[in-house]
């Protein structure tokens, strides 16, 4: 078997060698499994929370806000006019996203018809599944705690929550993105294959769901981790594989279709104006500074974000995953904070990866700290919560 970041395997930091990612046996060291029984309550529990949170609002407002409206009829006509493949506004072919949002609502419309409650039905179940994969594919590598701290962390941060119950195309894509990521590395650190064909499911159906940059964001941060921690086998190993093959066969075809029957039309309007043009100016100039993201993360981790102050902590026992952690974030964010379009939402996929960071931090702590963390982040909810109060 090639070697990988599993049992007995190391990366190489420059002269140094670092431990792989939790092995079982390190893990039931750590803190025992947990019981079948017990396992499964936890994961219903989270994602039963995440779900209540998401699913309680849905139908609190109308959809007001121009995008909410835009994605929800689009879908309603695709639906109306039975075209599955080309997205419609007022009868007319619009190319602003990739079809997958829009295939997601039709079926929650025909379902449980045109209502905003079906609308946002959509991203909310998209974000109990980010939750749920930060959980159950984040425990293979870590300690169950950290990893259920994690999720929690991830389910109910302030971007997490006000992005799974708005009808955008974000919350999708983050959420293919964290089963994508998670994906790579497991195939990384076990070397089981579906690992990585499960990498380019997820990556392909990104694709669909915003473009280019569902593949481009996710290559820059894998390369660069393979490169940082000179895992030069691994990098062929990667570039070599056939899981190309797999992203190939679900993104392309309706790309191709696209081009090939509308021509200028598709490639003028997607490529052109709502992915280059969006890099090079501001829809928003208000908002394209440099202080803007990470206002956003400030804000967007509340209540977490007194955990902040211990970032970094504990990052040595796991140095190798919170290297993919920190590559993942950072890839996100460049990518970002180049292109002048900024708004709050585009950086949505790099706070999984953080709430995975947060959580090997916190998990790291004395019992000390770590009440004195929980404090805070309960003392900055309970404001939050009076602000927001009418």
């Amino acid at each position: 078997m090639p070697s990988g970041l599993g049992s007995g395997a190391r990366i190489c930091y420059g002269s140094g060698m670092v431990a792989p990612p939790t092995s079982p046996e390190r893990r039931s060291r750590l803190m025992p499994d947990l019981p079948p029984r017990s396992r499964s309550t936890l994961i219903l529990a989270l994602v039963a929370l995440a779900g209540l949170t998401y699913v309680a609002g849905l139908n609190v407002l109308p959809l007001t806000d121009p995008d909410e409206v835009f994605y929800a009829q689009t879908a309603r006509e695709m639906l109306q006019h039975h075209s599955l493949l080309t997205p419609l506004m007022f009868s007319h072919p619009q190319f602003e996203k990739p079809p997958l949002t829009y295939w997601c609502l039709m079926a929650s419309f025909s379902a449980f018809g045109v209502t905003p409650w079906a609308a946002r039905l959509i991203p909310a179940l998209f974000g109990m599944l980010g939750v749920a994969a930060t959980y159950l594919l984040g425990r293979r590598v870590l300690p169950e705690r950290t990893a259920a701290l994690a999720a929690l962390i991830q389910a109910s941060c302030l971007v997490c929550l006000g992005q799974s119950i708005a009808l955008l195309t974000d919350m999708v894509f983050t959420s293919l993105i964290v089963v994508s990521m998670w994906g790579f590395y497991l195939w990384l650190a076990e070397r089981r294959q579906r690992f990585l064909y499960l990498f380019a499911a997820a990556a392909a159906l990104a694709v669909l769901t915003k473009g280019p940059v569902g593949i481009i964001v996710e290559l820059l941060a894998i390369v660069a981790f393979l490169l940082v921690t000179k895992s030069r086998e691994a990098l062929r190993s990667f570039l070599l594989h056939p899981w190309w093959l797999v992203f190939g066969v679900l993104a392309a075809p309706w790309y191709l279709y696209a081009t090939l029957t509308y021509g200028r039309a598709f490639t003028w309007e997607f490529l052109v104006h709502d992915n280059w043009d969006r890099i090079l100016r501001a829809e928003h100039t208000n908002f394209d500074n440099q202080y803007f993201y990470p206002a956003v993360i400030v804000v967007g981790l509340i209540p977490w974000t007194p955990l902040l102050a211990f970032l970094g902590a504990g990052w040595k026992k796991h140095r190798a995953l919170a290297t993919f952690l920190g590559m993942w974030f950072l890839a996100v964010y460049v990518i970002f904070a180049i292109a002048h379009s900024k708004l709050a939402s585009y950086i949505l996929p790099l706070f999984p990866a953080l709430a995975v960071l947060l959580a090997l931090s916190l998990d790291s702590l004395d019992g000390m700290r770590r009440r004195t963390a929980a404090a805070a982040a309960l003392f900055m909810l309970f404001g939050a919560g009076m602000i927001a109060a009418p």
